[in-house]
């Protein structure tokens, strides 16, 4: 039972590792990358997962061999009794049980080696898929920031190249304006200070004349 149980789990782990490399990045830089990094620690974290279930396996192979070398000391123990009082009976199932832990320890030893270095391998795998994301996010960075340059520049341009004109041009016209209104208000100033003056001639003029009379 345990052993479909290991067999499965190494099938399982195997089929993530198989998912994780075949992924590829889509087209669109940034929200593509969003994605996949959504998908990647999705995919880590069920590495994870598997990496703690292989760790207790391998402490349950671990527990399970103490329990056989301890049957097996102990029938050892009291093969050594019933042989001492020539009980050949007993001595015998002694004996029996005593290669049956044997075979068991061996066989939960094998098993409990394989399971250790598989679990040392998932957690490589575990420890590199962990880099993979913290490269990703590294890179997400860095591609923000070249995207907030190009938006900037993209601003900048639009602001300065609107309808097609060139800053200086436009700066030039927004001058002209200026200075067109400028003359336009100097020469209204003029008219009406000219015609002022000469409202208070005409004014002095017929007082005058008023005067004389």
């Amino acid at each position: 039972m345990m052993a479909g149980i290991w067999q499965q789990f190494k099938q399982d782990v195997e089929h993530e590792w198989e998912r994780w490399n075949m992924k590829k990045e889509p087209d669109n830089p940034i929200t593509s990358l969003n994605r996949y990094i959504r998908e990647a620690e999705r995919e880590t974290e069920k590495v994870h997962r598997l990496t703690e279930r292989q760790r207790r396996l391998a402490e349950e192979f671990q527990y399970e061999l103490d329990e056989a070398e301890s049957m097996l000391d102990k029938r050892k123990q009291q093969a050594a009794v019933v042989k001492h009082y020539e009980e050949n009976e007993l001595y015998e199932v002694a004996l029996r049980e005593i290669e049956q832990y044997g075979d068991r320890a061996q066989k939960l030893a094998a098993m409990k080696k394989e399971a250790e270095e598989q679990l040392q391998t998932i957690e490589e795998r575990h420890e590199e898929m962990v880099y993979k994301l913290k490269d990703m996010r590294l890179k997400r960075m860095e591609w923000m920031g070249r995207e907030n340059i190009a938006r900037a520049n993209y601003n900048i341009s639009k602001l300065y190249q609107k309808d097609g004109c060139e800053p200086e041009a436009r700066f030039r016209e927004v001058e002209h304006h200026i200075e067109s209104m400028e003359q336009y208000h100097e020469k209204q100033y003029e008219h009406s200070t000219f015609d002022e003056r000469v409202a208070r001639l005409e004014k002095r003029k017929t007082e005058a004349g008023q005067e004389k009379a």
